[in-house]
């Protein structure tokens, strides 16, 4: 799911991301089994030999780990000489939890809406970047090993993604991580300048002039002006939450509400042209391209980087004048393996014909629980949170109608 994307992402690439996958004959037959799907039959859904703990493929160089498909196993990160991480399935491995990963955990030490917390080394490793951990240990770099989360929906790399606009990852590191998108690499392009929340924003909720938010807004709606906010953030995620809906007097636990993180670049441009912009690498878009919301308060500010950016809320959309598509179980294991790439006979699976006249898909996010190695192709497993994402122009445009409230996150 992508509640983040910036405004700078390409266009998915039909011809690349809906082709036919084939699998190579190559693939190791001992740990996995893919068989040909019948017409009368259910989605194979593949499990890990005993084998997957062994960590033999964390031997494997870190270019293979990025291109093989799986992570390396965190569960050998200590063996490796590396932090250990918290998941979202195991939990932390070791007692007491580091202080500073338990300040992003709830006192129980649960985290919603996140699948990873740990340090960026140790992230590195796991998703094959060598070059930055050998960055993080070199003095000649100015990146530090803070602790990053990595949200549902999310890979590895996520985590990485934002250094690279701060600057401090260079461009070879880059290179790996944004690999259909080698504009970006352009070593004079500037990079993004800090975000911040526009001046005159306090902690109260205030009606404010769109045009006021920033210069360049054109966004059409009912009313000019949107109820606008300030609130520093906090790591644990059950604090947060409790913060904000203090500071709202608790009118976004009504269930009426749909939100939207991101930076406040992104914002900028949203608010620019109210459409969704995609990428052919973005992980996240699991129902293809459009423009993500979840009813989730606590899951859409995991979206929020560095502890800056904004989140969009958006309040009853007018679905009842629009066509909604809701897939079924078996539309919505096809539908996502299929923008998923994920070499399955479900994926290969023609376009339904509600997804032609949809405005909105609405429908569970991904559950990114599975084990690494063989989530690549497994069929995609359904979390508790649900998104609603507008995929026309009619969807863009109610959602822009129903914008309530923009609440700005900084560390001030």
């Amino acid at each position: 799911m992508d509640l983040s994307d910036e405004s700078s992402k390409d266009s998915q690439s039909p011809e690349t991301d809906n082709a036919p996958l084939t699998i190579p004959e190559t693939e190791n037959k001992q740990s996995l089994s893919i068989l040909p799907k019948m017409a009368d039959e259910e989605p194979i859904r593949l499990e890990e030999d005993d084998s997957y703990q062994s960590g033999d493929s964390d031997l494997d160089d870190g270019d293979t780990v990025l291109t093989r498909g799986w992570d390396r196993n965190h569960k050998n990160l200590a063996t490796n000489g590396f932090r250990p991480v918290w998941t979202s399935s195991d939990g932390y491995p070791e007692t007491p939890i580091p202080s500073d990963i338990m300040e992003y955990l709830n006192d129980d030490g649960t985290c919603p809406g996140a699948r990873f917390v740990g340090p960026l080394r140790s992230l590195a490793w796991l998703v094959g970047l060598d070059e930055l951990v050998e960055a993080v240990d070199s003095p000649a770099f100015t990146i530090n090993d803070r602790i990053e989360t990595v949200p549902f929906g999310a890979d590895l790399k996520w985590a990485v993604e934002g250094h690279f606009e701060e600057g401090t990852i260079s461009k070879r590191i880059a290179d790996r991580v944004f690999t259909d998108r080698p504009w970006t690499f352009d070593q004079s392009a500037p990079m993004r300048k800090q975000d911040q929340c526009p001046e005159g924003i306090t902690d109260k909720p205030t009606l404010f002039s769109l045009r006021d938010i920033t210069g360049i807004s054109r966004l059409q709606r009912p009313s000019e002006k949107i109820l606008c906010a300030r609130i520093k953030s906090h790591k644990k995620a059950e604090t947060f939450e409790r913060q904000i809906n203090q500071m709202v007097d608790g009118m976004f636990q009504s269930g009426r509400f749909w939100f939207r993180a991101l930076s406040v670049s992104a914002l900028n441009s949203t608010l620019a042209f109210f459409i969704p912009h995609t990428s052919g690498n973005n992980r996240d878009n699991e129902f293809g391209p459009g423009f993500y919301t979840t009813e989730s308060l606590s899951y859409s500010f995991r979206y929020i980087q560095g502890g800056v950016g904004a989140i969009m809320v958006f309040k009853d959309p007018a679905l009842a004048r629009a066509s909604v598509w809701q897939p079924s179980l078996p539309e919505w294991e096809a539908w996502v393996a299929r923008w998923l790439s994920r070499p399955l006979t479900i994926a290969q699976q023609p376009a339904p014909p509600q997804y032609d006249t949809a405005d909105f898909i609405q429908g569970p996010i991904r559950d990114t629980q599975a084990r690494p190695r063989s989530t690549h192709r497994q069929v995609p497993v359904q979390s508790n949170e649900t998104q609603l994402v507008a995929v026309s122009y009619a969807g863009c445009k109610i959602l822009a109608d129903s914008l309530h409230f923009i609440l700005f996150v900084d560390t001030t």
